[in-house]
């Protein structure tokens, strides 16, 4: 059996959504205020070169179509061509959708959680180490010629 070749460097964009809410007891509520990647991928003892993006920090269901471009901007520029796309659940396809018919040349993995990661922090890592053996199993994006 042939090994599994090394991932390449992977790029991480955050937009927000439920996975980087927390629960603001002042407020009340659930809110942003910085990306729990960071912790998380330490905690999962992610190995693989990761650059990590903060694109904006905003419920999905606030998303306008011009968020939904920031994101597919930031796949085209992203220099790495395996990217993790970090999104809100509730309008997740939609920008799915505008990512995948821009053919963009690369291998973009969309993700998101229905409970906030520091509501579940026992398990948060669980779902980072569930990502990485399948980003390694997809096949690599055509390259152009």
């Amino acid at each position: 059996m042939k090994p599994s070749p090394q991932p390449g460097p992977a790029r991480i964009i955050v937009t927000g959504g439920t996975f980087d809410k927390h629960y603001d007891a002042i407020k009340g509520e659930l809110t942003f205020k910085d990306s729990h990647l960071p912790a998380i991928l330490e905690q999962a003892r992610v190995k693989v070169p990761v650059s990590i993006e903060v694109n904006q920090l905003i419920d999905s269901l606030q998303m306008t179509d011009e968020h939904r471009r920031r994101v597919l901007d930031a796949c085209r520029a992203a220099p790495e061509r395996s990217i993790v796309v970090v999104h809100g659940t509730d309008t997740m396809v939609e920008t799915a959708t505008l990512v995948g018919r821009a053919a963009v040349d690369k291998t973009i993995v969309f993700t998101g959680a229905m409970i906030p990661t520091r509501c579940r922090a026992p398990t948060r890592s669980s779902t980072w180490a569930s990502r990485s053996p399948c980003r390694r199993r997809l096949p690599p994006a055509p390259t152009s010629p």
